[in-house]
C-alpha cells in the first residue's frame, strides 16, 4: 500500500482537483454572462443619420453629379448625397434634401455642391454647400452653411433664403438670424456681419473689396442694402410655399413613448445592464439611452396626460441620471436636439417644462448661441398675441447678460441685441413700454462695453428712429413721439457738437417724422388711423415755406456774423448741394463752368423737388452766381423769367407764379423746435432724387402682381415726405385665361401694400374702399362678372372633390385666382371619418397645393393620395389612444372608410381579429384568431378588460358585460 501511495503521490499533479473544477467553472459564468450582455445588451439606440437625402416628386427633372462625373446624371429620389456631389434643378422642377431635421430645398433652375457633412464636430455647420446658381431655402434645425463666390451664409436654427444670379447675391433671414462672412479674393474673412430676423440684404461679387474689413456695421449695412424683407419675394410662389410648410410647429424626429409599462421595462432592463457593465465607456452608453427613453417617454406620454407631477419628477431622474455624462458631447448633442424640437409648446406643459430645463442644462459661458433660443420663444409669443409671457421671456433673456458676459462674447450680444431690435420692428403696432425697457437697458450695455461708442452711438441712434418710423407707420403717434423725445435725452443728443455723426443724422429723421406727428395731432387727433397724406402734403409745403423765411429771417438780423466768405471758387460738388439746399435737383454732370469767370455758372435739366399746384414738375435751366447766390437768365419749359433771384425767392415764384415785388414779408413766428432737436433744412431734403426712383420701384412693383402701369407719367407720388403712397391711373389689368383687359386707377400704399379709391374706366361695379394687392385683380374680375362664373365653378369643384369621398361647402371656399380654378378652402372632412382640414386646392391638376389637417401636412398631392394617408393616421391615432397598436400591414380596408377591418393585431399570446366602426365607435365582429367564435359587438372599453387593449390607467374591476350571441364562424 505504501508503494501505491507513493505512486499516486507521484501522479497528483495532473489530476483537477475540485478548487480547480470550481473556478473553471466561475470564470465559465463570468464569460456566459458577458456573452449574454453582449449578444441582449445593445442598446436601441439608433446611430445618427450621416448622408443628406434628397427627393422630389416623380417626373421632376433633377440631375446629379459624381465628383469624378464628367456629366449630369438623372437623379433617383431618395437616394444619399456625399461630399464632391453637384446636384441640379431643371425648369419648373423642384428638390429637397434631407438631413437629420435639416430641410433645404431647390428652386427650378438651381444647381448646388455638396462640400462638407460635419457629422461630429462641435461649433460646426451640420452640412455646407456651395450654390452656383438659383435659390435655396434653408430650414436649419441645426445650422446649414451656403458658400458663394464672396461670402459665406450660416443659418442658425432659422428659416432663411440664400439665392445666387452672377454676380448678385441675396440673402434673406425669415426667422432667425444669419451669420454672413465676406471673403476676399484669396478666400480670407473680409468681415462678419449679422442679418437679423426679417431682414435682407443683397450685393455684387465685385463690390467685395478688400477695405470691407475696415468697415463698421452701420456702413456695411448701407454697403449690402440691408433692409426689411421685400413683400415682393415674399409673394413669390416658390416663397410662398415654402412660408406656408415651415412656420408651422416643429414635432422631434424620434417616435415618442406614450406607454408606462414600455418605459419603465425599457429604463428597468437598460439600468440592470448598466449595472452589470464593468466597462465605463459601456456605462455612459446605457446612460445615454435610459436619457433618451425618459425624454421620449416625458414628451409622449406624460405630455398626453398633462401630468406636471409626473413631469417634475422625471427631470429630477433626468439630471440625477446625466450628472456623472454632464460634459459628454453624446448627451450635449442630444438635449440640443431635443430641446429645439420642441418649438411653440404650451405654456406649463410638460413638454414646454422639458423645454426649460433642458435650456438651463445647455447654457453656460461658451455657449452663448443657446440665448437665441429666448428670441425665437419671444416671436412666436408676440405672434400669438401673449405679451405678458413675451416680456418674462425677454427679461429672462435680458437677465442673462451680464456685464461680463457681454465682454466674453461681444459679438454675439451685438447679434442677438439686433436681432431684439428687428423683432421690436415686426410688431411696432403692439410693443409695450416694457419691451423697449428691455431694448434700451440692451442698448445701455452695448454702449458701456463698446470700443468705439460714437459708431454704436450713431447705430442706436438709427435703430430708434427705425423704431419711430414703424410706430407712426402703426398709427401710434402719441406713442412715437414720446419714444422720439426719450431717445434724444437718453442718447444725450442735445450736449453733442453739431457735427456729431449720430446728432445730425437723428435731427434730420426726426424732424420728418415730427412733422407727420404734428399734422396727426392737428388732423386726427394722434387717433389710431392713417392720415390724409394728400392734405399732409399741403401741410408739409406750409410749413417748409415757414421754416425756409425764418431761416432767411434769422440771417438778416444776423447780419454780417453769418456772411460767408469765399476764398476760393467753389467744386460742382459744392454747387449741387447749394441747389440741394433749396430743394432743386440738378446732377453734376449738368453744372459747367464759366470760362474766366470762377464764380458764374451755367445749370442744365435742374428740376424742383416740389410739384407746381397742378401736380406738373417744374424744370429749368439758368445762370448762377454762388458768390451772391443769385440766379438769372432762367428759362422755364422754354419760356423765359427775367431777373435776378435769390435761389429761395425764385422757387417760390416757381411753385406760385407769384412775381418778386409782391412776395409777403417774412413772418416771425417760430414753427422749429416742436421736440426740441433744432431746425434743420436737411430734414426735408432727403427727397430730393428719390421721387423718381420710388415711381420706378413702384412700377415694378405692382408688374409683380399683374397690375401693368404703361408709362410713369400715370404714377404721381402723394407723400413726398416718405414716398409711400401713390395715385396710380390707366393701370391695365388682365384676364388672361379669357383674354379681358381692364383700366383702372386707384391709390396705393406701398408699406400696407394696399389699393383704394379704386375706380374702373368704362365699368360700372361697387368695389370695396380697400383691397391688399394680391387679392386685386381676382377682385375686380370677381366683381365685374358677377357671382354666375365663381358659382358655377364652385359646383364643379365640391362634385369633384366629393368623388373623392370629400365634402365640402360652398360658404367655406374662397377663390385665389380670376379664372376660379385655384379655392382657399375650410373645414373640409372626409365623408367616412370625422377628420377636418383646410388649404388650397387646384382643380385643372385635381392637386391640393397645400392642405393640413390635425395628424398631417401636405403639398401638391391628389385628394386619394391626401385623403388614405389621413385616414391611415387618424385610424392608428385613434386606436392607438385605446391602447389598441396596429401597423399598415394590419389594416385589410381600403382607406378611407366607415368601417375598417384589422387582422392579426397581437395581444399577448392571442391574435385578435375585428372591424373598427368609425361611425358608431365601436368594435365589430371580434373573434380569436383559430377560433370559431365571433363576438358580434363591443365598446373599447369591454374590449380592454377581456384583455384586448392596453389601458394607460389602472382599471377599476366592473360587472362582465353581457355578450351579444355568440355567433359561430362558418368555416
Amino acid at each position: 500500500m505504501n508503494g501505491n501511495d507513493t505512486e499516486n503521490q507521484e501522479f497528483q499533479p495532473y489530476h483537477f482537483s475540485q478548487r480547480i473544477v470550481f473556478l473553471s467553472l466561475f470564470f465559465l459564468a463570468i464569460n456566459l454572462a458577458f456573452y449574454v450582455v453582449a449578444l441582449f445588451g445593445q442598446p436601441t439606440q439608433m446611430p445618427r443619420v450621416v448622408a443628406p437625402t434628397v427627393s422630389f416628386a416623380s417626373g421632376q427633372e433633377i440631375f446629379v453629379r459624381t465628383p469624378y462625373g464628367v456629366t449630369f446624371e438623372p437623379a433617383v429620389a431618395g437616394q444619399s448625397l456625399f461630399e464632391g456631389m453637384s446636384l441640379k434643378t431643371g425648369s419648373d422642377s423642384f428638390a429637397e434634401i434631407h438631413l437629420e431635421g435639416n430641410l433645404i430645398r431647390m428652386d427650378q433652375n438651381t444647381e448646388v455642391r455638396f462640400l462638407e457633412n460635419h457629422f461630429r464636430e462641435a461649433n460646426q455647420p451640420r452640412l455646407v454647400l456651395g450654390l452656383d446658381s438659383g435659390s435655396l431655402w434653408v430650414n436649419a434645425f441645426d445650422s446649414v452653411a451656403v458658400r458663394l463666390p464672396r461670402a459665406e451664409a450660416v443659418f442658425f436654427h432659422g428659416v432663411a433664403m440664400a439665392t445666387y444670379s452672377e454676380p448678385l447675391n441675396r440673402i434673406t433671414s425669415i426667422i432667425g438670424s444669419t451669420d454672413l462672412i465676406l471673403n476676399d479674393a484669396d478666400g480670407s474673412d473680409l468681415a462678419h456681419f449679422s442679418i437679423p430676423f426679417r431682414q435682407q440684404v443683397a450685393f455684387a461679387d465685385q463690390q467685395i473689396i478688400p477695405d470691407y474689413s475696415k468697415l463698421h456695421y452701420s456702413k456695411l449695412k448701407k454697403e449690402l442694402k440691408l433692409g426689411p424683407v421685400s413683400n415682393r419675394i415674399l409673394q413669390e410662389d416658390w416663397v410662398k410655399r415654402n412660408t406656408q410648410g415651415d412656420l408651422r410647429i416643429f414635432l422631434a424626429e424620434n417616435h415618442y413613448l406614450y406607454s408606462n409599462s414600455s418605459y419603465q421595462l425599457k429604463d428597468k432592463y437598460l439600468a440592470t445592464l448598466e449595472k452589470l457593465s464593468l466597462l465605463p465607456a459601456r456605462t455612459r452608453t446605457l446612460r445615454l439611452e435610459r436619457s433618451t427613453i425618459l425624454l421620449k417617454y416625458l414628451l409622449g406620454g406624460v405630455q398626453q396626460r398633462g401630468s406636471k407631477v409626473d413631469a417634475k419628477a422625471l427631470l429630477d431622474t433626468f439630471s440625477n441620471l446625466i450628472s456623472p455624462i454632464k460634459d459628454d458631447p453624446e448627451l450635449v448633442d442630444l438635449m440640443e436636439r431635443q430641446f429645439y424640437a420642441i418649438q411653440n409648446a404650451p405654456a406649463d406643459s410638460p413638454a414646454y417644462m422639458a423645454r426649460e430645463h433642458l435650456r438651463t442644462l445647455l447654457l453656460n459661458p461658451n455657449n452663448p448661441e443657446m440665448l437665441r433660443s429666448y428670441l425665437s420663444d419671444l416671436d412666436f409669443l408676440l405672434r400669438s398675441g401673449t405679451p405678458e409671457q413675451a416680456l418674462k421671456v425677454a427679461d429672462l433673456w435680458l437677465s442673462h447678460w451680464t456685464s461680463a458676459f457681454v465682454k466674453a462674447h461681444p459679438d454675439e450680444f451685438e447679434l442677438q441685441a439686433r436681432v431684439y431690435h428687428s423683432l421690436m420692428l415686426a410688431y411696432a403696432g403692439q410693443v409695450d413700454s416694457s419691451l423697449l425697457t428691455v431694448l434700451e437697458k440692451a442698448e445701455d450695455l452695448r454702449l458701456a462695453q463698446s470700443s468705439d461708442s460714437e459708431e454704436t452711438l450713431f447705430e442706436i441712434a438709427l435703430e430708434r428712429l427705425d423704431m419711430s418710423k414703424y410706430m407712426v407707420a402703426a398709427a401710434r403717434y402719441s406713442e412715437a413721439k414720446s419714444y422720439l423725445r426719450t431717445s434724444y435725452a437718453k442718447l444725450n443728443l442735445g450736449e453733442r457738437e453739431a457735427s456729431a455723426a449720430a446728432r445730425e443724422i437723428f435731427i434730420k429723421d426726426a424732424t420728418l417724422l415730427a412733422d407727420r406727428i404734428a399734422f396727426a395731432e392737428q388732423s386726427i387727433h394722434a387717433s389710431a388711423g392713417p392720415l390724409d397724406e394728400k392734405a399732409f402734403m399741403d401741410y408739409l409745403n406750409t410749413q417748409e415755406r415757414d421754416k425756409t423765411l425764418e431761416q432767411r429771417f434769422t440771417s438778416f438780423l444776423e447780419g454780417s456774423k453769418t456772411q460767408e466768405v469765399l476764398k476760393a471758387p467753389p467744386t460742382i460738388p459744392e454747387v449741387s448741394q447749394r441747389f440741394a439746399t433749396s430743394r432743386i435737383v440738378v446732377l453734376d454732370q449738368d453744372i459747367a463752368t464759366v470760362p474766366d469767370a470762377p464764380f458764374e455758372f451755367h445749370v442744365a435739366n435742374a428740376r424742383l423737388v416740389d410739384r407746381a399746384p397742378d401736380g406738373s414738375a417744374i424744370t429749368f435751366e439758368a445762370s448762377y452766381n454762388y458768390s451772391t447766390n443769385g440766379i438769372y437768365d432762367i428759362s422755364m419749359g422754354g419760356k423765359p423769367l427775367r431777373g435776378n433771384y435769390s435761389l429761395d425767392d425764385f422757387v417760390r415764384i416757381a411753385l406760385t407764379g407769384t412775381p418778386a415785388e409782391e412776395l409777403t414779408a417774412p413772418p416771425e413766428t417760430n414753427v422749429s423746435g416742436y421736440l426740441d432737436l433744432g431746425s434743420t433744412e436737411e430734414a426735408q431734403r432727403s427727397q430730393v432724387i428719390a421721387q423718381d426712383l420710388a415711381v420706378q420701384l413702384v412700377t415694378s412693383e405692382l408688374a409683380t402682381y399683374d397690375i401693368v402701369v404703361p408709362s410713369a407719367t400715370q404714377v404721381e407720388v402723394t407723400d413726398t415726405a416718405t414716398l409711400t403712397s401713390f395715385r396710380i391711373t390707366g393701370a391695365i389689368i388682365e384676364d388672361t385665361t379669357k383674354k379681358r383687359v381692364v383700366k383702372t386707377n386707384f391709390n396705393y400704399d406701398s408699406v400696407t401694400k394696399s389699393l383704394s379709391d379704386i375706380s374702373l374706366d368704362a365699368v360700372s361695379a361697387v368695389l370695396p374702399k380697400e383691397v391688399p394687392v394680391g387679392q386685386f385683380v381676382s377682385m375686380i374680375f370677381t366683381t365685374i362678372y358677377g357671382k354666375e362664373e365663381q358659382e358655377k365653378a364652385t359646383t364643379a369643384i365640391i362634385a369633384q372633390l366629393a368623388r373623392n369621398g370629400m365634402i365640402l361647402v360652398a360658404s367655406d371656399t374662397t377663390f385665389a385666382d380670376a379664372a376660379f380654378n385655384v379655392v382657399t378652402f375650410q373645414k373640409m372632412r372626409l365623408s367616412a371619418m370625422p377628420i377636418e382640414f383646410s388649404g388650397t386646392f387646384d382643380r385643372r391638376i385635381n392637386q391640393f397645393t397645400t392642405v393640413q389637417s390635425a395628424l398631417l401636412t401636405r403639398s401638391n398631392i391628389t385628394p386619394p393620395a391626401f385623403a388614405s394617408e389621413a385616414a391611415f393616421l387618424f385610424v392608428t391615432d385613434y386606436l392607438a389612444k385605446q391602447g389598441i397598436t396596429v401597423t399598415q400591414a394590419n389594416i385589410k380596408t381600403t382607406l378611407p372608410a366607415e368601417k375598417v377591418v384589422i387582422q392579426d393585431y397581437v395581444r399577448g399570446d392571442k391574435v385578435i381579429n375585428f372591424t373598427f366602426d368609425v361611425a358608431n365607435n365601436r368594435l365589430l365582429d371580434i373573434s380569436l384568431k383559430g377560433s370559431s367564435s365571433v363576438v358580434k359587438s363591443m365598446t373599447f372599453e369591454e374590449f380592454k378588460l377581456v384583455g384586448g387593449g392596453e389601458s394607460t390607467a389602472p382599471v377599476a374591476p366592473a360587472p362582465s358585460p353581457t355578450p351579444e350571441p355568440v355567433v359561430p364562424v362558418t368555416p
